[in-house]
């Protein structure tokens, strides 16, 4: 497992850059993000901590030098140029969080069912259960089924289911966009993400938030 602290040390070395770092139990996924890890990861054998960024662009596992190879992917994938705008608001509904997400296509590539393009809600609290003091509590996800031509912009409202246990204030929200280069075989990349802004509802406010 990764040494106590390396995550949570990274997270503050790149604390004033557009960088979040989350686990999520391998062993019990939530969502749709434990495919990412598996697409990414083209071993015949793999060991824990498996480790991606930006959806699997990158992907590592095992023992490693944790904390130059993780700063060396991240640095890596601040460097590329973003290929969607993304904006996402966000209000408490009872034990839920449902969020407006707004999305526009800045890439060469339509978006639609054949790339497997999705959007994506994380939702994570400030909490040491693990390893790192980020653990996801929801991931609820869409596919893109309408395709999205490059340029075009489309909306969507994604719900989590329930949520007990949670502190509801150290709680956020995370909006994000991806999709297989590949088609339907190879790793998948992320487009852009936003950290979603808080509003009352039903009042609707779209907050920019560029990754990279």
């Amino acid at each position: 497992m990764v040494p106590g602290g390396v995550i949570d040390d990274l997270a503050r070395q790149y604390a004033d850059r557009p960088v979040v770092f989350v686990e999520q139990d391998a062993f019990a996924p939530i969502g749709e993000r434990i495919s990412r890890f598996w697409a990414a990861h083209t071993g015949s054998s793999t060991s824990t901590p498996l480790v991606i960024v930006d959806s699997g662009h990158q992907c590592t596992n095992g023992a490693v030098d944790y904390h130059s190879v993780y700063s060396g992917m991240v640095d890596q994938e601040l460097a590329r140029p973003p290929e969607a705008e993304i904006a996402a608001s966000y209000a408490r509904v009872g034990d839920r969080i449902r969020a407006d997400i707004q999305l526009k296509n800045l890439s060469e590539n339509t978006l639609s069912v054949e790339n497997e393009a999705s959007v994506h809600l994380i939702v994570y609290e400030d909490k040491h259960v693990g390893q790192t003091a980020r653990i996801v509590r929801a991931a609820p996800w869409a596919e893109i089924t309408t395709e999205l031509v490059p340029s075009a912009t489309m909306t969507l409202t994604l719900e989590t289911p329930d949520l007990s246990g949670v502190d509801w204030s150290k709680l956020h929200i995370i909006a994000l966009a991806d999709y297989r280069p590949g088609g339907e075989s190879g790793p998948y990349d992320m487009l852009q993400a936003a950290i979603a802004s808080p509003v009352a509802l039903p009042h609707k406010l779209y907050l920019p938030f560029l990754r990279r």
